[in-house]
């Protein structure tokens, strides 16, 4: 069963609609094309990566992988936005940006990367060697 955009959204997923303003804006329900084709692109993503890799769950990878993605691009979503803003007076207007709230996403980011992580330490290793074997040699001169 592969993973889509419906599963890492919530109710279902951790993933709000909130944390990509203006990304729902194509549909009036949260959760809109634009916002699902962003997270269809880090599935795609995940799965790519994760293609040659024998995971014993490889949806559980590519959900983490692609969690980690969102929220890596929350957080810089995040920075480039404010947290606050006063517009009562258009001219005179100000922004306040929360460094709690942006860190907040990339400890999220980095808890889905350490997710990521522990499940590509429990992919079964070839024992075989790898590369082209190396022979030592010694080279004698009669002089």
């Amino acid at each position: 069963m592969a993973i889509t955009a419906d599963d890492l959204l919530a109710p279902y997923g951790p993933v709000e609609v909130t944390l990509f303003p203006g990304e729902d804006t194509e549909g009036s329900v949260p959760g809109s094309t634009i916002l699902k084709d962003r997270l269809e692109v880090y599935i795609a993503q995940a799965s790519a990566k994760n293609a040659g890799i024998s995971f014993p769950d490889a949806d559980a990878a590519d959900t983490a992988w692609a969690l980690h993605l969102t929220f890596k691009a929350a957080h810089m979503v995040a920075v480039a936005r404010p947290s606050m803003e006063n517009a009562q007076v258009p001219v005179l207007g100000s922004e306040t940006y929360s460094k709690d709230q942006r860190d907040a996403l990339l400890l999220k980011a980095e808890e889905y990367l350490d997710v990521y992580n522990m499940l590509l330490a429990e992919v079964p290793t070839d024992q075989s060697p790898r590369g082209v074997p190396s022979h030592e040699t010694t080279t004698e001169f009669d002089w």
